[in-house]
């Protein structure tokens, strides 16, 4: 009875989810801070199917690091933060700012961490894109404005689309805000993004726990 009654508790607690998200998406909120609502309603409705599944749920912990040198140039694009294996960190643990995906630690030492940037040339992000979820892989140019290659129904894609993480690659995980489409062409999509990664100062590395059931 007591699994029949838990599950019960969680098919609501879904419907819950699933009812906000609606709402949000109903009223067409476009601000930074409406879309964040929306990305974290989606994490937990992913969450809570999981958990309908019978499978662990994920925490997210937050760990908060300084810039202290910004290495970018016209090769590359790398930062270097004031947090390293002594705060639990290590290698591919995805950065974020304060409304998006930044990069991810690719260099780590006992107390700084070396960050690549999404804009670098040599990143890659498996993303999606608008409410549609068309998918697609966005690389670094070297410049503040990555592309998305490799998409799927491009012509379907409108300028001002929502980009997001699409969890795949084991990285980064789903729905978190990457930038919006700023231009297409015969192949490709120009994304905005919404950290300007010039300007960051501080920066949260996402540390991905399982829980046990």
């Amino acid at each position: 009875m007591k699994i029949a009654s838990d599950g019960v508790e969680k098919i609501i607690k879904v419907k819950k989810v699933y009812d906000d998200l609606e709402i949000y998406n109903k009223e067409k909120l476009t601000e930074t801070s409406n879309f964040q609502k929306i990305i974290s309603l989606k994490m937990k409705v992913k969450e809570y199917e999981k958990l309908l599944n019978l499978a662990n749920e994920i925490e997210y912990n937050y760990v908060t690091a300084r810039i202290t040198g910004n290495f970018s140039d016209q090769f590359s694009e790398n930062a270097f933060i004031n947090a390293g294996e002594s705060m639990g960190l290590q290698i591919d643990i995805p950065i974020i700012g304060e409304t998006g995906v930044v990069g991810r630690i690719y260099e780590v030492y006992k107390y700084t961490s070396r960050i690549l940037f999404i804009t670098d040339v040599s990143s890659r992000v498996p993303v999606l894109i608008s409410d549609n979820g068309h998918q697609g892989i966005l690389i670094g140019n070297n410049k503040g404005s990555p592309s998305v290659h490799y998409v799927n129904e491009l012509s379907k894609i409108k300028t001002g689309d929502v980009v997001m993480t699409s969890g795949k690659g084991g990285i980064f995980p789903p729905f978190i805000i990457v930038g919006r489409v700023i231009s297409k062409n015969e192949d490709t999509i120009e994304v905005e993004l919404t950290e300007d990664i010039d300007k960051l100062n501080y920066v949260r590395a996402l540390k991905i726990n399982k829980l046990i059931d």
